[in-house]
């Protein structure tokens, strides 16, 4: 039996995504701290995560349009390729 598919995140704006978004935001915004490549691509996938989840469930209009925008950048295209 397939579980239904949400529509709309029940959880915004306490979901994980923003919770997500919110962490790498405050994390990566340190200019001295060193950053070991594995953390980084962890943090490029949760972000990307984040803002696909976001792009398609995210019931505030202007967050579900700051995803699609911040997705329609070209530097996403390799999580894009990976998830085929």
């Amino acid at each position: 039996m397939r579980k239904p598919r949400v529509k709309r995140c029940q959880r915004w704006p306490h979901c994980d995504c923003q919770s997500s978004l919110d962490r790498w935001s405050n994390e990566l915004s340190d200019p001295d701290r060193v950053w070991e490549p594995e953390m980084l691509e962890w943090a490029e996938t949760d972000i990307f995560l984040s803002l696909s989840c976001m792009s398609h469930h995210c019931p505030g209009p202007l967050m579900r349009a700051y995803a699609i925008e911040q997705l329609s950048d070209p530097y996403w295209i390799r999580q894009k390729l990976m998830g085929r």
